[in-house]
């Protein structure tokens, strides 16, 4: 498998500790489970990519979106409803948590 290293670091090769995989350019490495859990925490990413010349029987075509996109006029999934109030934007019902007892602010 080929593995490069994330923009900015180098990590060591599997028992040449003296030897580094840098992000200059990806090197090819067994499939161990060392280099699997340096993949898994980010210090690596993998740079196998598929054959280019041959699709795979379920590829959709270029230009076709996929199935379960929304339209482009929707709104995101993540925003609020115009009359719902942000969760980041304080509310005058909720007391604020630098008054104490007295409501006074310290």
């Amino acid at each position: 498998m080929q593995v490069i290293s994330k923009p900015g670091t180098r990590c060591p090769m599997e028992g040449r500790h003296r030897d580094y995989i840098t992000d200059a350019a990806a090197v090819e490495v067994p499939d161990t489970g060392f280099y699997r859990r340096l993949i898994e925490d980010g210090s690596l990413a993998s740079a196998d990519v598929p054959s280019a010349d041959v699709p795979s029987a379920d590829a959709a075509p270029a230009d076709a979106a996929p199935a379960d996109a929304a339209p482009a006029d929707a709104a995101p999934a993540d925003a609020a409803p115009a009359d719902v109030p942000s969760a980041d934007v304080p509310s005058a019902d909720v007391p604020s948590a630098s008054k104490g007892k007295g409501g006074k602010a310290r």
